[in-house]
């Protein structure tokens, strides 16, 4: 699951950060580019969460198995 996560997220980051590129070299600066690829989604952070949210789903229904007798 992180894993794609972290393939699609880098792959929108990928292409967000090269339209950005293009934009610069079109209007003849380099301003502000390093500042705005900050805003986009970082894509080891979209699968380190992604991994948690799985792992605390998958803790759920492991605690009710917990809590059943024999």
């Amino acid at each position: 699951m992180a894993v794609g996560e972290l393939v699609s997220v880098y792959s929108q980051y990928d292409i967000e950060y090269a339209q950005i590129e293009r934009e610069a070299v079109a209007a003849g600066t380099s301003d502000g580019v390093e500042e705005r690829a900050g805003k986009l989604p970082n894509p080891w952070q979209a699968a380190l969460v992604s991994t948690l949210a799985f792992a605390a789903g998958a803790a759920i229904p492991l605690l009710a198995v917990g809590f059943m007798r024999p």
